[in-house]
C-alpha cells in the first residue's frame, strides 16, 4: 500500500489560501523557501508541511466547486485549536461530539473547502 504524501488543492487565489493556512490554520510554508517580494499572487505553486503530508496550493486550474474537498487534520485538543482559529478570525464551529471519544470542530477556507479539525480518543484497551 502507498502512503498519503501530499494533497493538492486547487485553487483561484493563491495568495489568500496560503496566508489562510499559514496563518490562521498554522502550516509552515516549505516551498518556496522565501516568501516572494509582495506575497504569493504571483505563484502558480506552493507547498505547506501538514506534519507529514504536504499540502499543495495549485493556482490556475479547473475548480470543482465549492464544498468538494474536505481536509481532515488530526489534533490533540480539539477544544484549543477551535478557540486558536477562532482568536485568529477563523469562522469555525465549536466541537460537537459525533460518537464515543470522537469530537469534531468543522470551518470552511476561503475558497469554500470544507476543514474538520478531529480528536478521537484512543481505542480503550480492555
Amino acid at each position: 500500500m502507498a502512503s498519503l504524501y501530499q494533497v493538492m488543492l486547487m485553487v483561484r487565489d493563491v495568495d489568500r489560501m496560503v496566508r489562510f493556512y499559514r496563518d490562521i490554520v498554522g502550516l509552515r510554508v516549505i516551498f518556496p523557501s522565501e516568501e516572494p517580494e509582495g506575497g504569493f499572487s504571483g505563484e502558480n505553486w506552493v507547498e505547506l508541511d501538514a506534519l507529514g503530508t504536504r499540502l499543495a496550493i495549485h493556482g490556475g486550474g479547473e475548480i470543482n466547486g465549492k464544498g468538494a474537498t474536505t481536509l481532515s487534520f488530526k489534533v490533540d485538543d480539539v477544544e484549543a485549536v477551535y478557540l486558536s482559529l477562532k482568536q485568529r478570525g477563523c469562522e469555525i464551529e465549536p466541537p460537537a461530539e459525533l460518537g464515543p471519544g470522537v469530537f469534531v470542530s468543522k470551518a470552511v477556507d476561503p475558497e469554500g473547502n470544507r476543514l474538520s479539525f478531529d480528536q478521537v480518543a484512543a481505542p480503550d484497551p480492555t
